[in-house]
């Protein structure tokens, strides 16, 4: 919320969207924990053809699959250029497909990796942060209104 606060312009929004993420963390049914990454994206992978690895499980932790699979998402969506819509809903398909049924949970912690995404860009304030999480909040917004 410190970002909220100090952000007058995009400080309702991030309240509006923090609040329903509170009141459904409250009342969701808990999934089994899973060993999760906490910051699974494409350059924690190593690719040889044949088989792939996970590196740099610093984060590593017990908790919800749907974390990982939303951090995934949201990174190809923002940093996958044209095709990181198509590339996320590629992988969607393949995970849900593979057994993974995340439908219920995953849009709340798609809003969620687009609130911490904003909070990271208001500390390091890289170029064209603020108008990167202005589109990242309407992400969120739009992705809680499907929910």
């Amino acid at each position: 919320m410190q970002v909220a606060d100090a952000w007058e312009a995009l400080g309702p929004g991030i309240r509006e969207v923090s609040h329903a993420l509170e009141t459904w963390d409250r009342n969701r049914p808990q999934p089994r924990p899973v060993p999760i990454h906490r910051d699974a994206h494409p350059r924690q992978m190593l690719l040889d053809g044949r088989r792939m690895w996970v590196v740099d499980w610093d984060l590593a932790a017990s908790g919800d699959a749907a974390l990982d699979v939303a951090n995934f998402v949201v990174y190809l969506r923002t940093r996958a250029g044209t095709g990181g819509d198509a590339s996320a809903a590629v992988f969607l398909d393949a995970y849900t497909r593979a057994g993974g049924d995340l439908t219920s949970r995953l849009p709340w912690f798609i809003a969620l990796t687009y609130l911490r995404l904003i909070a990271k860009a208001s500390r390091l304030r890289p170029r064209g942060w603020r108008q990167q999480a202005r589109t990242w909040l309407r992400q969120a917004e739009r992705t809680l209104a499907l929910a």
